[in-house]
């Protein structure tokens, strides 16, 4: 895998109709418009060993299950379901595959999950090992909010999770509220954000979420959940995790 020195980690939150958050730990958050994205990427690559894109937005499917919804998306929707004791309703939201917008970017910048666009400069991996071949540029998908939902349901924070983003009845003032006791709960998991590094809206949390589960793949810190045909996440290595690994494999097995 090399050394986690080598590696230049951008979390990425797409977004197809508004500007997109990144974020790194040299140059902090920057944000870009749709069309200037595979640009942006570009520029903050440049002089890096070694590329790693956190992508928050699904990348890899098989047909054989249709076109508009991946096992690790089905499994995801049920663990949250049963996780309400700590979850809330509407905390974090696993669409069906067909049902998120993020694809047409997805395809335009990245070429997956369709190879059209301005992508393929990233190689899409199947399993974390793939980060030990010699290539240079590489894409993850990551889920941010089922990653803070794990860790949360870990940490020692009372009560629910509830939901940081804007819309169901959740105005911007109350998600900003829900979004600063999410981000306490992170400083408490790991340590003080530094003062230009902390996150001051949702897709900048995203963003930092998605950078942090790309930080913990090239250190050998994070899981790959799902398969890199049908569809996966790379997620914190967690209790948390571990149970809905294990609801993935009984899944697997129910529909065998």
């Amino acid at each position: 895998m090399g050394r986690p020195e080598d590696w230049k980690v951008i979390g990425v939150d797409p977004a197809p109709g508004k500007n997109t958050w990144m974020f790194d730990d040299e140059d902090g958050f920057s944000e870009s418009t749709p069309g200037r994205l595979s640009q942006a990427l570009s520029e903050m690559a440049k002089g890096a060993k070694r590329i790693l894109i956190a992508w928050d937005a699904p990348l890899a499917f098989d047909e054989k299950f249709g076109f508009t919804d991946r096992p690790i998306d089905k499994v995801a929707r049920r663990f949250i379901k049963n996780s309400r004791s700590r979850i809330a309703d509407g905390a974090v939201s696993v669409q069906p595959f067909g049902s998120c917008p993020h694809w047409t970017i997805s395809c335009h910048v990245m070429g997956f999950p369709y190879r059209t666009g301005e992508g393929n400069a990233y190689q899409l991996i199947g399993d974390l090992s793939d980060l030990k071949s010699r290539k240079r540029k590489y894409v993850i998908e990551v889920h941010p909010a089922l990653a803070l939902a794990l860790w949360w349901i870990d940490s020692s924070r009372s009560g629910k999770m509830e939901r940081y983003k804007p819309g169901r009845r959740v105005t911007v003032k109350d998600s900003k509220e829900k979004m600063n006791s999410i981000v306490e709960m992170l400083e408490e998991t790991f340590e003080q954000f530094h003062e230009h590094h902390k996150p001051d809206n949702p897709d900048k949390l995203d963003a930092w979420v998605a950078w942090k589960l790309g930080k913990e793949a090239v250190e050998e810190k994070a899981k790959l959940v799902g398969s890199g045909a049908e569809g996966y996440y790379v997620l914190p290595d967690t209790d948390a995790t571990s149970r809905l690994i294990e609801e993935y494999s009984e899944f697997q097995s129910e529909d065998s």
